[in-house]
């Protein structure tokens, strides 16, 4: 569950690569790769633990074009994954 007081912070041990596309994440600890479309890899890097989940999906509204409620429902969504991946601290 993501509430939406949380300030995510990405893991700095997971390695970022840029893509045309989007973006790979590479976790060391559990040798795995993730690939993001271009508005989670926004979201990724929107998590440095300053903005809550409302200000990112304000942010990725605005970048992605989208409404404010689809960009909510966005964020929420790639945080549980990057939960369940333990790519959040």
């Amino acid at each position: 569950m993501v509430h939406e007081t949380e300030r995510p912070r990405a893991d700095p041990a997971i390695l970022y690569r840029e893509l045309r596309t989007g973006c790979v994440l590479y976790h060391p600890d559990t040798n795995e790769a993730h690939v993001l479309n271009l508005t989670a890899a926004y979201i990724w890097t929107c998590c440095d633990g300053k903005m809550d989940v409302p200000a990112i999906a304000a942010q990725v509204a605005k970048v992605c074009r989208l409404s404010l409620s689809e960009a909510l429902r966005d964020v929420k969504k790639a945080l549980r994954e990057f939960h369940a991946k333990k790519l959040l601290l």
